[in-house]
């Protein structure tokens, strides 16, 4: 029974570092969170009945690129059919999903990802913007 408990507690110890690390709470206590961690927000907007969103999670934002993520940007996810999700689509102007946002410190946006992308595009893409690198931003500069 103790090798059972033990197996138990380390199991969920495994599990816990390779789980999907979206935050929850309302946006303005997301952006305070990446502001104190001095990160970016990436903002995964999505709907339960959208299959390209259910192909990113399942292709793309596996739980070895968020935890990889998560070193670099504060992971934020919005249901587009809640509440909060209608306010925040409107304020973004979101006009379809999957669409992946990132919002600086300030949480001002920086560029967004909109529709699925294969995984290597989508990270070189996302990094890049996370870095400035190939940017408006970067190419004025």
């Amino acid at each position: 029974m103790k090798k059972i408990f033990v197996f138990a507690i380390i199991s969920l110890f495994v599990f816990s570092l390779f789980g999907q690390e979206f935050s929850e709470g309302s946006l303005d206590s997301i952006i305070q969170k990446a502001k104190s961690e001095n990160k970016v927000v990436m903002m995964k907007f999505y709907s339960d009945t959208c299959s390209w969103c259910k192909k990113l999670d399942k292709e793309v934002l596996v739980a070895e690129n968020l935890n990889k993520l998560s070193r670099l940007v504060v992971l934020y996810k919005i249901n587009v059919r809640t509440d909060e999700g209608k306010i925040l689509r409107e304020k973004y102007n979101i006009r379809g999903v999957p669409t992946v946002i990132l919002l600086s410190e300030e949480g001002n946006e920086i560029d967004r990802i909109v529709g699925y992308e294969k995984r290597d595009d989508f990270m070189k893409e996302l990094l890049s913007y996370i870095f400035n690198i190939g940017t408006l931003s970067d190419l004025i500069s």
